[in-house]
């Protein structure tokens, strides 16, 4: 399973000092988590850390899982026109 072709094109709008997660990382997890049935950012915050070593085969979560407030701020700063959902 390769995930990061179809989500290359999003755009990360986080500035370079203020990256600790990878955007795809975080993308891939909340994706998986609500296919598994998470409802909101705490559920995907207990998925991530409950699955992380299966999670780490198919992307890296060199930082392990970020709290359920980062991953809401990071999802947040997708531009929803600047992705190829949106073409």
């Amino acid at each position: 399973m390769n995930f990061d072709p179809h989500f290359k094109s999003l755009q990360d709008g986080r500035t370079d000092i203020n990256i600790r997660y990878e955007l795809l990382d975080i993308v891939f997890l909340t994706l998986v988590a609500i296919l598994c049935g998470a409802e909101g950012w705490k559920d995907i915050q207990r998925f991530g850390e409950s699955k992380l070593e299966w999670l780490r085969k198919y992307r890296a979560f060199k930082q392990g899982i970020p709290r359920r407030h980062t991953i809401d701020r990071i999802i947040g700063v997708i531009p929803p026109k600047n992705n190829s959902f949106h073409k």
